[in-house]
This record gives structure tokens, sequence and C-alpha cells, in this order.
């Protein structure tokens, strides 16, 4: 039986609920007795860890054999540790962690075979020593460029050959796309770009595929996957690279992310954007760091981490999961970039850029071993639903549970917040609520099937029919809402024929949505200079002409942000109590 989705609070009530569990704390259970994560999520992906050597053994270790299905090397396996010296390969570090994901079956990703960082200096080297980056004659130039590929191919070749056996996906080239756009194509001008060209990403595939045969499941794996110009530069390679005939089977999203950013939105875009071209996805990296970037200031220990920052931790948790689980027909793999908060690269970096005094906490167990929020978030958001539910076209379509009592106030959200007064008079009119614990989260994101139900709510629209989207379950319960804004023109679908009624709305489309929906006019110009040739301009020159918005900086609308439910409460209100 798969474990299904199904929200905490009455659809036709509930309207801005979030769906993390109620009443969570900072405060958890020793991780090696809580409920396994890899059987929670058995149905959907693998559930995996990136290991150093002495996280094999001890607390370490039983915490990995009871949640972990998947391993990955956070080093030993990277060019530097495995050929330090052309033509000698030292196994025994990467082989201890081959073993012991053969020992405990688990699936092991191979991380990674060709990267620009962690190699070791010989690889560009020519005969005499000299830095290959450094020549300047075309023959010469020529001759390094062939010698460079010999290595590449030696290396993947004799690595492959050896753990092909328990190496169920290999990470084959790593960050091979700069963050911003250095040539035309956006590819990293590293000292293998320097020498080889594009030339060393083909061969890396084509002798990792000649060595692990078509059983080999090939990735490209970079990090900021859902940031521009990267993504696209990203796209258009990995398109290029396959209209070739170069053999890549998956793309790895790191997943290095930060509790604001990205949003919502741009993870899920990238995400479908990459398995439309017919790759396996898997979540390589994953860690939710505390803090922005850079990260300053930062807490100079666990202890001085506040619970509510852990709270905030598990709803972007949450929502990540949400996402990553509605997409699991794509995805086959999530890994944590450790295990618990004792021990991250994060910390590092926090170091680095606070006088070598910083903590950070990305991860769902604590420095202690415990469950943290985050955990709770993860594996108890959502109530197990049996397959009797799912119907014909495999959607999961739950009818709303019993509407639970409307709180007299939202304990998270008083009289100091300038949105009072409008989310408390929207609750009052029976539009919106809160989590089960009395609970608002307004800096939380709505869906877009939860605006079209408050919408049709507070529009008093009724469907004619049934909405027509694949992806929207007749019984579930924003199904008639949907299908009631879409005749009203307030929504349409997307390209692909679909609603995504789970995707988050954001501000600029949010906007549209209300003015069709009220009809407004009288648009001005706005001072926000991210509406410069969006399509959202004319909306939110409605909106700001009437006094209803205002942007989220003097001279920015944030118009990609996500809507956030106090945001959206609060403009409803505006324009309703204004007509």
């Amino acid at each position: 039986m798969k474990r299904r989705h199904k929200y905490l609070l009455s659809g036709t009530a509930a309207i801005m609920a979030a769906s993390v569990p109620a009443g969570v704390s900072a405060a958890g259970e020793a991780a090696v007795d809580a409920d396994s994560m890899k059987e929670r999520y058995e149905d959907s992906f693998d559930i995996g860890a990136a290991v150093e050597l002495y996280q094999l053994e001890g607390v370490h270790g039983e915490i990995l054999k009871r949640h972990y299905n998947s391993l990955v090397a956070e080093n030993v396996m990277k060019p530097l540790y495995i050929q330090p010296e052309e033509g000698v390969f030292y196994w025994d570090d990467a082989d201890q962690i081959a073993d012991f994901a053969r020992e405990n079956d688990m699936t092991l990703r191979y991380h990674t075979l060709i990267w620009h960082n962690q190699v070791p200096d010989w690889f560009f080297e020519d005969e005499n020593g000299e830095p290959m980056v450094d020549e300047t004659d075309p023959d010469k130039r020529a001759e390094n460029k062939e010698v460079l590929l010999e290595r590449i191919e030696t290396h993947v070749k004799t690595v492959v050959d050896r753990y092909k056996d328990v190496v169920d996906a290999w990470d084959v080239v790593n960050e091979v796309i700069d963050d911003g756009e250095p040539n035309d194509e956006g590819l990293r001008e590293s000292p293998l770009y320097q020498i080889a060209g594009k030339d060393y990403i083909r061969t890396a595939f084509e002798a990792a595929r000649e060595a692990g045969g078509e059983d080999a499941k090939l990735f490209i794996n970079d990090y900021n996957t859902e940031i521009n110009p990267k993504r696209d530069n990203l796209y258009s390679l990995v398109e290029d690279l396959l209209d070739e005939g170069v053999p890549i089977d998956g793309f790895g999203h790191q997943a290095h992310i930060q509790l604001d950013w990205p949003t919502l939105n741009e993870i899920e875009e990238s995400i479908e954007m990459f398995a439309g071209l017919g790759l396996d996805t898997h979540i390589t990296e994953l860690d939710v760091s505390l803090y922005g970037w850079p990260p300053e200031p930062a807490y100079e220990s666990y202890d001085a981490i506040p619970d509510e920052e852990f709270e905030r931790q598990a709803d972007r948790y949450n929502a990540l999961f949400n996402l990553y689980e509605r997409h699991d027909d794509d995805i086959s793999n999530v890994t944590f970039w450790g295990i618990a908060d004792d021990h991250t690269w994060l910390d590092d970096r926090a170091e680095e850029y606070n006088d070598g005094v910083g903590k950070d906490a990305p991860f769902v167990f604590d420095t202690d071993f415990n469950t943290k929020p985050a955990f709770d978030a993860i594996m108890d958001a959502y109530e197990e639903e049996d397959d009797d539910n799912d119907n014909d076209n495999g959607n999961d379509g739950p009818e709303a549970p019993p509407e639970p009592e409307l709180p007299d106030a939202f304990t998270d959200f008083d009289e100091s917040d300038p949105g009072y007064a409008a989310v408390r008079a929207m609750q009052a009119a029976g539009l919106i609520q809160g989590y089960e614990n009395g609970t608002f989260r307004p800096d939380n994101s709505i869906s877009r099937a939860e605006a079209a139900v408050l919408l049709t709510r507070a529009l008093e629209l009724s469907p004619s029919g049934t909405a027509d989207y694949p992806d929207v379950s007749g019984d579930a319960y924003y199904a008639g809402a949907v299908a009631a804004a879409t005749e009203a023109g307030l929504f349409a679908g997307g390209t692909d024929g679909n609603f995504a009624p789970q995707r988050e709305i954001s501000r600029g489309e949010m906007a549209a949505v209300l003015s069709r929906a009220f009809s407004l006019g009288g648009g001005t110009e706005t001072p926000f200079t991210d509406l410069d040739g969006s399509i959202y301009a004319s909306a939110v020159g409605q909106l700001y002409g009437s006094g209803y918005t205002a942007g989220v900086s003097a001279n920015a609308y944030g118009v990609h942000q996500d809507m956030t439910r106090r945001d959206f409460s609060v403009l409803l209100y505006r324009i309703m109590n204004d007509q």
C-alpha cells in the first residue's frame, strides 16, 4: 500500500491551511528509534546520505541502516583520492563504502568521476610537468588535449569497472556550467574546458557507458539548477549532448538550498524541465541552510539557534518533500548531503564568514542524533490513506475530512502584524482557517488549488461541469473550485494541459487572477523595475493604482516571488471591502 497525501484540514474551508504537522517542536526522539524514512518513502524514491568513513560505524552507522537505503561518498571517491598519482589507484577507502552498501542492501551513487575540483594536478600537466593551460603552441595544445582525454578515459573506465556491480548511479561529470556566462554556452572555464572544450564531457560519458554497459545509469550533476542563466544553459547543454547521442541517463539537482531560496516554483520548474528530456531525476546533495548568502551573521553555537528557526526549516522541508512526492514518477532518489547536524560542510562556510565562529543545522537529525521538527514534517505531515481512494487515472482524490472548529485567534499572528485585521475579518467570514494547532503561518506560500477555492467561495461561483485537467481528480476537494475558476476565466492550465494544483502561485500571477476576478481597471505606472517587460505589469498596475498592493521594496514588486498567505488575505480583503 502506497502512503498517500491527505489534507489535515477540510478543503472547503481550510483554504489557508498549511500541510505541516501541528504542534511540532525542537525536541525529538532518538533517530535510531524513530520511524524509518526509507520505509516512509519506499514507494516513491530511495533516501540517501553522504558519508565519511568514520560514519559507517557507531551511532552514525545505526542511523544509516535504519533510515537510508542509498549511500554516496562525501569525498573519498573523488579523483584526488582515487588516483592521486597517474596510474596509482587508491581503493581502500572507497572499497569500505562500497562494501557497506553491499552488506546492507543499499544502492550506491558514485560521486564523482570527473570534476574540476578535488582533482590531482597531474591531470592537467604535460610530460614536463608544466600546466597544459599555459601552452600557446597550437600543435602542442592539440597533443595536450588528446593526453587529457586519454587520462579521463582511463580514469573513468578503471573506476567504473571496479564498482559497476554495486553502483546504481554515476555522477559522470559535476558542475560543468558556470554561475554566470563566461562564454556563449555558459560552460565553466575550468582547466578541463580550457584544454579539451566540451569533448571532456563527451569522453567521460562514452567511457562510462563502454565500461559500465547499458545498465549503468549515467548522470550529469550540478548546483543552483533552479536559477538562470545557469538553468537554461544546463538545459541547452544536456539537450545538445543528447541530440548528439551522448549517453546521459539522468540529471542530478544538488539542492544546496536555504529557508527562503530558491522558490518552490523555481525548484519545480527545473525538475519538470529536465525530466521532460526523458531523464531520471535525482536530488543529490540536499541540505537546507538556516542562512542566506553570504551566511552572516551566523549563530555561534547549536544551542544558540532558536526553536523558531527549526520551525521555519520544518516548513521548508515539508514543502520540499510534498513537491518531491508529487513528482515521484520522475524522481527516484533523494540524497541528503550528510546524516545529522553534527557534521556538515556548511559549518565551514559559516565559520569562514563569521571570524571562525558559526554553526549551521541543515538536516532532519540534530547534533545529538535526535529527530528535529523537519523530520516530523516530512514523516507526519499527512495521514496515511490506502489505495481505495485512488481514481482510475492515477491521481489522488481524497475526500476532505470534517471541518475543524475555527480558532478564536491564531496563536502565531496577533495585533502587532499589519495584516492582522484583514486576516481576522476573512477568518470571521469563514473564508480562511489556520492549522489544527491554531497557527496561521502567515509567511507560507499559497497554492493554485487553495487560491481557486478561496476565490470561488468569495465570489460564490459554482461549476457547471467538471475540471478537464489530467492532474485534477474528480473527487479532490478543490476539483469544483478549479472547474468554476476555469469557467469564469480566472485560471487556465499550462501548455501540457495540466492545472498544477499544488504549485505555489507567484505574486505576479495572483495579480492577474485578481484583476480578472474583480474586473479591475484604472491601471497606472509603477516604480517597480522588475515589471519591465512582464506580462503581469498591467495587472499589478491596476492593483497598485487602486491602492490595494505595494512592492516588496521601493523599486521591486517581487513579481516571481511566491504569494504568501498573509499577503493574499490582505489583498483579497482590500478588494472585497472596496467593491
